[in-house]
């Protein structure tokens, strides 16, 4: 196994996408090409998201107003390393460090949240195929919290997420994710006895010139509820300058 660290941090801010809905997202993004000016790679990525729901008491934050930011941190080869979420006072609330082994697969992360001092661990376990990822939450202390299973399509991305894994075939819930071009435009969660779901959609906004989108709106069952600005860097200073 080899650990993959281009950015030292100390131990509570280790980066990495901790929550489970969290670790879906930028995978879609992220691309390769021979001609690093037509396809060039992530190497970073930071996002502001903005509360476009009226406040339900006073504690809540207006209309407009920002509710959490979120930078990630790519390596040169490509692969996303740390993510950082601070809320809206600056504070970090999630902080997740990836690992890798030989063949660049993650096999794992890293991660802390709010007022926790030592990480939890996340243990990836892959298919044959590479196409469908188990991943296994632990705490600091190593008692198995629970269990996710994420089926990735032709391209790599995720198409379907469930959770709460009792056995290969028995879960609580799920995603299923669609996409147009780069990017990903809903996804629909539902509990797995049918009981519930809500359908979340991302209305792309804008995007760069290499299609991937910088602003987007958020809505849950219909409902306006974010909107979400971010900027990527790209690994090459002269496809970055394509972009402005």
């Amino acid at each position: 196994m080899v650990y993959r660290n281009y950015i030292t941090l100390p131990l509570i801010a280790l980066a990495v996408i901790g929550s489970q809905s969290a670790i879906a997202e930028p995978q879609s993004d992220r691309s390769s090409a021979e001609n690093p000016c037509e396809n060039p790679k992530i190497v970073g990525v930071s996002k502001t998201l903005f509360n476009l729901k009226a406040p339900e008491d006073e504690d809540s934050p207006s209309i407009g107003d920002i509710t959490r930011t979120e930078n990630e941190v790519y390596g040169p080869d490509g692969r996303r390393l740390r993510v950082e979420w601070r809320d809206a006072d600056g504070a970090v609330s999630l902080a997740f460090m990836e690992l890798y082994d030989d063949s660049d697969l993650p096999y794992g992360a890293f991660y802390v949240e709010s007022g926790e001092l030592n990480p939890n661990l996340e243990k990836f376990e892959w298919s044959e195929d590479g196409k469908v990822k188990t991943v296994t939450y632990s705490q600091p202390d190593g008692k198995v919290t629970s269990r996710s299973k994420f089926f990735l399509g032709a391209e790599g991305r995720e198409i379907e997420r469930r959770y709460g894994l009792k056995d290969d075939d028995t879960f609580s819930s799920s995603d299923t994710v669609e996409y147009l071009g780069k990017n990903e435009v809903s996804y629909t969660w539902s509990r797995a006895d049918g009981s519930r779901s809500s359908k979340v959609v991302y209305d792309i906004e804008e995007t760069d010139s290499f299609g991937n989108w910088t602003r987007r709106k958020v809505s849950r069952n219909g409902i306006e509820t974010q909107r979400e600005v971010r900027t990527l860097t790209y690994s090459s200073s002269v496809c970055a300058q394509d972009m402005k």
